[in-house]
């Protein structure tokens, strides 16, 4: 009997014994095997393409992340951060409600890195944001994959 290219051969040519009727029941499991590892194998391939995306970006944000002065706007943020609770919430409320959660956040990162004994430096203000536009890139990347295949989603992240 001949074989279609590429397909799985059945039990009886691979192992070149006839089957019985209770052994044809690895007739039908090994071919769901064969596809169980394929997508396992590609599932494993993507999270290990979302790994070396995410890490790749990671390092690109980390590099240097405290070299450059802080900016004018980086000041404001961080002096806006630490104030009570309160205050922030009526600066979100009336001149910049767009930048309610990074506020809020920054405050209470400052608050963490502070218990630790770390003050406000560039590293400490920035390292949430290069680690939020690391999983960004991840996201992208999941999203291209989404609607584009896997050579979209990695041109696009």
């Amino acid at each position: 009997m001949a074989q279609a290219k590429g397909s799985i051969p059945s039990v009886e040519a691979a192992i070149g014994v006839q089957l019985s009727g209770e052994d044809s029941r690895l007739e039908v499991a090994l071919p769901l095997l064969h596809r169980v590892q394929q997508v396992l194998s590609r599932v494993f391939n993507d999270w290990v393409l979302c790994g070396g995306i995410g890490g790749v970006a990671l390092g690109l944000n980390l590099y240097q992340l405290g070299a450059p002065s802080m900016w004018f706007d980086e000041i404001l943020s961080v002096e806006r951060a630490r104030q009570p609770v309160g205050v922030i919430w009526q600066i979100v409320s009336g001149a910049q409600p767009n930048m309610a959660l990074y506020y809020f956040f920054l405050h209470y990162w400052l608050q963490f890195t502070a218990l630790f004994g770390l003050p406000a430096s560039e590293a400490v203000v920035r390292f949430p944001s290069a680690i939020f536009a690391a999983l960004s890139a991840v996201l992208v990347f999941l999203l291209g994959r989404r609607f584009f295949g896997r050579t979209g989603g990695f041109a696009a992240a």
